[in-house]
């Protein structure tokens, strides 16, 4: 689920923060911002998109204020109920030729 692969994303960006492995960070960051914008998790894909780019310029300190943020924003989407989000809409009156 999203929910649970938020965790997991978060947690290979802060190792390889650690490791200064910045092209992981960034590659995980962009993998991830295209996960949560599915789903509809907005703040956390434009917080995805700003660690990405940080991670990109090689820019530590703005990663470190991103990632303290991030862990933040994580912490609400783990409340959200994004199940009830994927529901089946049913559509009538609509006829494709």
């Amino acid at each position: 689920s999203f929910r649970e692969a938020t965790g997991q994303y978060f947690a290979r960006i802060t190792k390889a923060m650690a490791h200064g492995d910045f092209a992981t960070v960034a590659s995980t960051a962009h993998t991830f911002k295209s996960s949560a914008r599915a789903v509809g998790a907005l703040a956390l894909g434009d917080l995805c998109s700003e660690v990405e780019g940080a991670a990109k310029r090689l820019d530590v300190q703005a990663l470190e204020r991103h990632v303290a943020v991030f862990a933040a924003e994580l912490a609400k989407v783990q409340k959200e109920d994004f199940a009830s989000w994927a529901k089946p809409v049913e559509v009538t009156g609509f006829k494709l030729d």
